[in-house]
């Protein structure tokens, strides 16, 4: 069996603040475990956005492929899947 733990932590600055952070996909890579590859179109999560990235596991290097499909600006952005939403709290 395997048990992935993702760290979380509170904070008390605004989600506008974070939203920035969550929203430069070429800086992804500094708080996920995996390398920015590119964004297309460029610049920050927008819907219509696929930001592609490599993941290391295994020994190998892992493509993935994230598409925006909406925003919640401020609150989060909405992939195909709801695993795979990334949102701040309010």
């Amino acid at each position: 069996m395997v048990v992935n733990v993702c760290p979380a932590a509170t904070s008390k600055a605004p989600p506008e603040r974070f939203w920035t952070i969550l929203t430069a996909t070429d800086r992804l890579g500094e708080w996920v475990d995996a390398r920015f590859v590119s964004a297309e179109p460029p610049g920050p999560a927008r819907p219509g956005q696929v930001v592609h990235l490599v993941a290391p596991s295994l020994g190998r290097q892992w493509p993935v492929r994230i598409d925006v499909v909406g925003m919640d600006p401020n609150r989060r952005w909405i992939c195909p899947s709801a695993s795979r939403t990334m949102s701040t709290s309010r």
